[in-house]
């Protein structure tokens, strides 16, 4: 996802995990204008309840591809 949005130029938002360990976190940061980082209830089951706080805090970001420092 990431080396499309950057072959293609596009800006987008995601939500990923806030993972620093994984092999993709460097180049998310490499193309970020700007990131939020929440560790609390997000998401809804079915029925519409709130599911438990993940293990991991959740990072919506938005990335510019054809910005690159």
């Amino acid at each position: 996802m990431l080396l499309k949005i950057i072959n293609d130029g596009a800006k987008s938002m995601v939500v990923v995990p806030y993972w620093k360990d994984c092999n993709w976190f460097r180049l998310l940061t490499q193309i970020m204008v700007r990131f939020w980082i929440v560790d609390f209830p997000l998401y809804l089951d079915e029925c519409g309840k709130v599911r438990p706080t993940p293990r991991w805090k959740t990072m919506f970001a938005i990335l510019d591809g054809s910005y690159i420092h």
